[in-house]
């Protein structure tokens, strides 16, 4: 793959060239990296999420001969609470998440031990594929393709690490991913066009997209944002940055009269209804709103007399037949090179 010239991230604006520049030096410093995957030049970062992806392979270690096939996820990169599991199901609110849009479709399995839960679920059915999420720093399984996304929305520059700051690990962790996706690029001016100037390498831009929203309570039934009134609208969420949701609302025209933040992965009690509730009819709410994710926190509590609305999101890649393309390719060689 050709290398790109540093002079040409200049036009995408200083804080992109900066980390294309990191990026680069990401790379030259880990001359470890496997040659035959992708070097992907990365863009500008800001705030970021990780996602990689494993594929099949023999472990020749004191792991043991597990065949992994993984798509491994790795989603919040920098300083959120890792989700609490319940006792009662050993899950999470992610996890639940997952298996409502998913239905039956994929197996799971939740566990400290992530070695020992794929071992499981392989001698429960055939798996080709496993996700595992929080991946990116779970050195202890290997990976063969890993997948960076940034939040275009967030800045990342001169962030510090834990403790003082929300980066889990140094910049120069980034030399680890092989392909690269900017989220959230419908809210910063430019992104998407500056993401297409890194078309020789495989850098994507992606947006979150409104599918719709369901009632609470009220099964998967999808309504557009014209169907559930015109608001005003009390928000309300405990997810690891909440300004990206009010932004999102705000994206969609719904008219919103005031808003509460809780903690990342809070489980609401009758005592948080009770207080959401007062809020919104203090604000003149005629409605509530919140996220997929805050609604498995709100298993078996209601909310009596106002509506509670559930939006329903998903991201697109852009372009995504050159993105899947990508993704075959690289796992397709890794596969012939372990065969």
């Amino acid at each position: 793959m050709a290398r790109h010239d540093e002079r040409e991230a200049v036009p995408l604006g200083s804080s992109l060239a900066a980390f294309f520049a990191i990026w680069r030096r990401c790379r030259r410093a880990c001359p470890d990296v496997p040659e035959g995957l992708a070097q992907a030049e990365a863009a500008e970062g800001r705030g970021h999420q990780y996602w990689q992806l494993e594929r099949r392979r023999h472990w020749q270690d004191a792991h043991g001969d597990l065949a992994r096939r993984k798509i491994s996820c790795a989603r919040k990169a920098r300083g959120h609470s890792q989700p609490r599991l319940s006792r009662s199901e050993g899950s999470s609110d992610e996890v639940q998440l997952m298996k409502f849009r998913l239905q039956n479709r994929v197996a799971f399995g939740v566990g400290k031990n992530r070695f020992a839960e794929g071992k499981r679920l392989e001698a429960e059915r055939a798996v080709d594929i496993f996700l595992l999420d929080d991946g990116f720093q779970h050195l202890e399984l290997a990976r063969d393709l890993d997948i960076l996304l940034l939040d275009a929305s967030r800045p990342m520059r001169g962030e510090p690490l834990l403790p003082a700051g929300r980066l889990r690990e140094p910049l120069s962790a980034m030399s680890r991913a092989n392909v690269v996706v900017f989220t959230r690029t419908e809210v910063v001016p430019g992104a998407p066009e500056a993401v297409e100037k890194l078309a020789h390498f495989p850098v994507f831009a992606a947006t979150t997209r409104l599918l719709g929203f369901r009632r609470h309570g009220g099964g998967i039934a999808l309504e557009s944002a014209a169907e559930i009134s015109g608001g005003p609208f009390f928000a309300f969420c405990g997810i690891g940055n909440p300004e990206a949701f009010f932004q999102d609302l705000q994206t969609w025209g719904l008219g919103i009269c005031g808003r509460a933040v809780f903690g990342d992965h809070h489980r609401y009690t009758e005592q948080d209804v009770l207080r959401i509730k007062k809020a919104g009819a203090k604000d003149g709410a005629k409605a509530f709103i919140t996220t997929e994710k805050d609604a498995q926190n709100l298993s078996g509590l209601t909310f009596e007399g106002l509506p509670l609305f559930i939006s329903v999101i998903d991201m697109a890649v852009s372009p995504e037949a050159d993105f899947l393309s990508i993704l075959d390719r690289l796992l397709a060689a890794k596969i012939g090179a372990a065969a």
